[in-house]
């Protein structure tokens, strides 16, 4: 038993603290989205008010790790009457105004599409946008990684940048 006490305390020392942690996919409260998370994200829900003066739900979930930060956001679209195309590529532009745009690709996952940009501010920060159009909602993961993150946190990024998908369109595609 001593023996297996002391090899986990050398292993413990020897990993870092990230390769400990225990990831968990979390899933919303309406299952319309899984993500790959290091931690739990904070919850929020709220009203989102558009030009016309309509207000649209919407829900964020961020999760802050100081070096890193990730967030999805979750808003409904229904009834906004905006070519799909022009509503990602303004969601990008958004996030794009008053900072370089590294990227920006047509992206695709689980059946749908989206759009996904990398940009950088005037401090170095990075900025990845994945922004999908998902049954008359906008599905945004939003990540930032300041520009001091370690290798690790950016490593943490790209894991969750990886890890989104929309378990409906999953299991429609497995039938």
């Amino acid at each position: 038993m001593r023996k297996f006490s002391f090899l986990f305390l050398v292993l413990s020392l020897a990993l870092p603290a990230s390769a400990l942690e225990t990831w968990t996919t979390f899933q919303d409260e309406t299952a319309s989205f899984t993500i790959e998370v290091p931690a739990a994200p904070k919850v929020e829900h709220f009203k989102t008010k558009m030009d016309d003066g309509r207000e649209l739900p919407t829900s964020t979930y961020t999760i802050d790790r100081g070096e890193v930060a990730m967030m999805v956001m979750v808003g409904d679209l229904l009834g906004i009457q905006k070519d799909p195309v022009q509503i990602l590529d303004d969601t990008v532009g958004g996030v794009a105004e008053g900072k370089t745009l590294v990227s920006k690709v047509d992206d695709s996952l689980d059946g749908y599409v989206g759009r996904h940009a990398k940009v950088l501010d005037k401090d170095g920060n990075l900025y990845n946008d994945r922004v999908f159009l998902v049954d008359g909602k906008l599905y945004q993961l939003l990540t930032i990684e300041f520009s001091a993150a370690s290798p690790e946190k950016r490593a943490e990024v790209e894991r969750v940048l990886k890890s989104l998908h929309f378990p409906a369109k999953q299991k429609e595609q497995k039938k």
